[in-house]
This record gives structure tokens, sequence and C-alpha cells, in this order.
């Protein structure tokens, strides 16, 4: 009985001292100040720091010209077709010659006689047979008809009336077309132009030849403000700015609408996520990496621009600034950098 009690006394010693070397494990704020918190930090640079004006317009081409039916007839032939260029003048398609509408053949008739009138009236002329004034008069019916005769043949043989590319063909082969009905459309893409509408209050930041970006499928085209209206638009209630771009040759569509980027201030400086930011009353302070400890570091702040501010004073190229965990810190804490 004796021997039963020493031997449960000394397992009771023995369990109340293996009770004491359990320890609890030490809670994020002891493992913090022992190791520092965790932080990621970047090195300050000066970077191209910019604010703009964004708007919304249509790409055109530098000149764009949709070509109507004249006369009532059928699409007999059609000698171009989308994408090819074309010269002006240039034949792009055809309706037959003897569509009554068009007088063709009658007009045909008339300036030829006339053509050979007036070549007989200068054979007489030379001898002396007629005077200049029945020259004249003779000179002046040929020209009118010359004119009525290229003026016919133009609704029958269909011109380009510019140099371009055929950027849309409505016209079909066989086809029956009425007067006013839209044959084709020439585009002029050696350039693009873009009209975009602003607002009063935005106004007084935009000038003739500042610098603009149009922005298309990822494609970016450079150009500037060409032109912008000295008055309000009363329909739209704003003012209209027409700007030009160069064609990169990227096989930019017209009529797509673009993101327009105007400038209105750039400058080679220091930038910081707004979110690294720490505002008190008036100032604005950013944490510093100095020797494993969070240095909080007053800030003087210049323009700002979605999400990013520039700095302006109270930091310097190569200052180590805190990141991520900056809103975790205070000053003089210790820290630790991860990658």
């Amino acid at each position: 009985m004796k021997r039963l009690s020493i031997i449960l006394l000394s397992g009771l010693l023995l369990f109340g001292c293996s009770r004491e070397e359990v320890k609890a494990p030490d809670s994020m704020e002891t493992i913090q100040k022992k190791q520092g918190v965790p932080v990621k930090v970047e090195t300050v640079e000066k970077q191209d720091f910019e604010k703009y004006l964004t708007f919304k317009g249509q790409i055109k081409g530098n000149q764009e010209s949709t070509v109507v039916s004249m006369i009532a007839g059928k699409i007999e032939s059609i000698q171009k077709d989308v994408n090819d260029y074309v010269k002006e003048d240039d034949i792009i398609l055809t309706v037959p010659n003897d569509v009554p509408a068009s007088q063709y053949n009658q007009v045909k008739e008339s300036y030829e006689l006339a053509q050979k009138t007036f070549e007989r009236m200068q054979s007489l002329y030379e001898k002396g047979a007629i005077s200049k004034q029945d020259l004249d008069q003779t000179e002046t019916q040929f020209q009118v008809s010359k004119s009525n005769y290229e003026s016919v043949s133009k609704t029958v043989n269909v011109e380009a009336p510019i140099s371009g590319k055929i950027g849309v063909m409505y016209a079909e082969l066989g086809t029956e077309v009425a007067p006013g009905t839209k044959l084709f459309k020439i585009v002029d893409d050696s350039r693009f132009r873009v009209r975009i509408n602003v607002p009063e209050q935005q106004i007084i930041h935009i000038n003739e030849n500042q610098k603009a970006t149009a922005i298309w499928n990822n494609i970016e085209l450079e150009g500037k403000v060409e032109k912008v209206s000295s008055s309000l638009d009363e329909d739209s209630n704003s003012f209209l700015v027409d700007l030009i771009f160069k064609n990169p040759g990227n096989n930019i569509k017209t009529g797509v609408t673009a993101e327009v980027r105007l400038k209105t201030y750039t400058n080679n400086s220091f930038v910081v996520n707004e979110q690294y930011l720490l505002k008190e009353s008036d100032s604005a302070y950013l944490y510093l990496n100095e020797n494993s400890k969070a240095v909080k570091t007053k800030v003087i702040l210049g323009n700002s621009f979605k999400g990013q501010f520039e700095i302006l004073s109270g930091i310097s190229e190569n200052d180590l600034l805190i990141t991520e965990g900056s809103k975790m810190v205070e000053n003089d804490m210790l820290i630790k950098v991860i990658r």
C-alpha cells in the first residue's frame, strides 16, 4: 500500500512538470516584433507621368466619296472591287449605253455632228470664207455639245471622283439600280480624320497642333489637333474638334470608333500608386525602408491621374518604397522584406 502511494505521487509530480513545460505559440504580433512586419518594396525611380483627356470618335479617311447612280438601269460590268486602289476618273462600273434614261446615243450623235461642223468651219475660216464671229459661234456650240457628251458618258461609265481605295462596293453585277442608288464608296486612307465633341469645361485644355493618340483594336495612331471650333455647337452642346492622324499601314478600318487621347500634362517625375499613400489632414506620407525599419516620410503631391500621384518632393532616386504591407506598419517599426 505504501509502495502504491509512492508510485501515484511520482506520477502526479511528473504530470505537473510536463504541464509546466508546454508553451503557448507566439502571437502574430510577437513574431512581427521579433522578425519584422513582412512587406514588399520597390526602388524609387523617375518615370514619365501623363494626364490626358479621353473621347470617342469615328475614324474616317482623309477624303471619302460615295457615288450614286444618276440614271435607272442594270449594272453591266464592274471593273474594280473592294480594296482596289483607283485613281481619280478611273472607270469603276458601267451600265448599258442604250438605256433610254441616259440619252447617251442621242447626245453622242449631237456631239459628233458639232465636232465635224466646227472642224469644217475652221477650214473655211482659214480660207477666209467665213468671219471670226461665225467661227466663234460654231466653237461655242461644239463646246456645249462636248460638255453634254462627257456628262452623259459619266452616267453610263461611272468613274472614281477621287483617288483612293474602294471601301465599299454596293453595286452587284446584273442588278437594277435607280437614280440615287449607292454604287460604291472611295476612301483616301493616306491619312485618317476623327471628329470629337468636347464639353465646354474641357475645351480650354485643347489647342491646335496639340499631340493626340487614337486607339482602335490595340493599334495606336499618332496625330494632332487640326481645328478647334471657336463657337459652341448648339445641336451637341459641345465644341467640335477635328484631328488628323498618320496611317501606320496596319490595315486600319474606316468607320470604326476609336478612343482618342489628348495629353494635357506630361513630366518626368516620381510617381506612386494612391494605395501606398497615407493621408493625414492636409498632409501625405509614404513609408520608406531604411535599415529594415519603416520610416514615415512626408511628401508633397503634384498632379494625379487614374490612381497615380506625382511626388514633387520628400523622396529621392533609389529610395526603397514600401508597397505591399504599407498599411500594416508604423513609424520606426521593424520590417522584413519579402520577395
